[in-house]
């Protein structure tokens, strides 16, 4: 259950980084964004200068040399420093973190709305693409369309040859008969 706890603590700066960054969705008008923006990096620079001048009064002899360290022990008694002020750097330091984070995003999101087009041009490689496909479709659908045309024309020659090949034989018979019948009349007459 502690570690629980301990884990939805450090998720505290993250959803209030979070609310601040919606905070600025609500917000319509891009200028005013923009100016809640500002207002939060100013917050976020202010708080970040407030824990370094915290944490440079709670921890003066961070710079100090090991015999320094060892002769102030020696002469401290066991006596502790007052620690009265160590929640005010943990709480400034949990809002300069909360502050920097949402600035840094909402710095991120107004850099990339200003180098968004708000006119969305067509690319021309696309475009130049899609003239020689239409084109290509329009010539295949005109040689389709030509190449229906002439297989009509030879089917409709194709009927027209047989229709004259079958008048032609039956002309022939017409004729073959005419002949033999002039030959067995020739015949009859000469007999």
């Amino acid at each position: 259950m502690a570690t629980l706890l301990a884990y939805s603590f450090s998720m505290v700066p993250i959803l209030l980084a979070v609310g601040i960054k919606i905070v600025a969705t609500l917000i319509p008008q891009p200028l005013h964004r923009q100016t809640y923006t500002l207002a939060v990096s100013v917050m976020a620079i202010v708080l970040g200068i407030i824990w370094a001048a915290s944490f440079a009064k709670t921890f003066p002899g961070m710079a100090q040399s090991v015999t320094d360290i060892v002769y102030n022990i020696a002469n401290s008694n066991g006596v502790q420093p007052d620690s009265s002020g160590s929640w005010w750097m943990v709480f400034i330091s949990i809002m300069a973190e909360v502050f920097g984070a949402s600035a840094c995003w909402l710095v991120i999101q107004v850099i990339c709305d200003r180098h968004q087009k708000t006119v969305v041009e067509p690319n021309p490689v696309y475009v130049a693409h899609q003239k020689d496909q239409d084109s290509w479709n329009k010539r295949r659908n005109e040689n389709r369309r030509l190449a229906g045309q002439l297989a009509g024309k030879l089917e409709a020659l194709s009927d027209a040859r047989k229709h004259f090949v079958e008048e032609c034989v039956g002309h022939f018979h017409a004729a073959l008969k005419i002949a033999s019948d002039q030959n067995d009349l020739k015949a009859f007459l000469d007999e």
